[in-house]
């Protein structure tokens, strides 16, 4: 079996499709995952929640001509977690 997430939610850097493409223009780009890729080189990281409850990662990442690494989880291997209040 491949390796398992746990990502928490509500976190920052987490948010649904339309959240990122509503918060596009303010990075000063057109598409969702441009603004995923703005937001991980300025904080680090960017996690989507996909509507199958997948996961589109962006990190941070010195090594890449582009800046970050993505990657796209199945569901099987995300688990959303909750903090404990």
């Amino acid at each position: 079996m491949g390796e398992h997430i746990r990502i928490p939610i509500p976190a920052p850097h987490t948010g649904t499709i339309s959240f990122w493409r509503s918060a596009a223009p303010s990075f000063g780009v057109r598409t969702w995952k441009s603004a995923m890729d703005r937001y991980a080189i300025q904080h680090g990281a960017a996690t989507a929640i996909m509507a199958d409850d997948s996961a589109y990662c962006v990190i941070r990442c010195g090594t890449t001509s582009s800046g970050v690494f993505r990657n796209r989880y199945p569901s099987v291997s995300v688990t959303w977690t909750k903090p404990n209040n």
